[in-house]
């Protein structure tokens, strides 16, 4: 008998702020893809403070691997730009970036909440050549927006 040697699914979740309170759905589903063995990643832009006192001891293991970038220092420093705002922005959107090289580490699938999280899947999958499919979650206000 041929044992098979495919390994266990990669998923990286691409998030906003994390974890939020008001997204707890995001923790749950992450769970659950945990739970069914799948290996999960999350990239996001920030920790959200509030977020860390989530009930649940899984969300703490959660941030503790996820990968922010906030943590990078173009994006603390842009925090402190107030003009131009252009430059704000290219610098976030560059730290993102930088932070989201790791996605190349061939997932099979990149999960995005929210529309704004699909192109930045989008911009890694051209800069990167991350091969994973791209899924996106719209939730509300993001595909509200598009259609006005």
């Amino acid at each position: 008998m041929r044992k098979s040697t495919k390994s266990r699914p990669r998923v990286a979740v691409l998030v906003g702020d994390f974890p939020r309170l008001s997204e707890t759905f995001i923790v749950s589903q992450i769970g659950g893809l945990l739970d069914c063995g799948i290996e999960v990643s999350v990239f996001a832009d920030e920790r959200d403070e509030a977020g860390l006192s989530y009930p649940s001891p899984l969300a703490r293991d959660i941030v503790s691997g996820a990968r922010f970038a906030g943590d990078h220092l173009l994006y603390r420093l842009a925090k402190m730009v107030r003009r131009p705002y252009r430059l704000k922005v290219a610098m976030k959107t560059l730290a993102l970036d930088m932070t989201d090289a790791g996605l190349a580490r061939n997932f099979d699938v990149l999960l995005c909440h929210f529309g704004p999280n699909g192109l930045r899947a989008l911009r890694a999958k051209h800069r990167t050549g991350v091969e994973g499919q791209i899924w996106t979650a719209f939730h509300g206000y993001d595909l509200r927006t598009q259609l006005l």
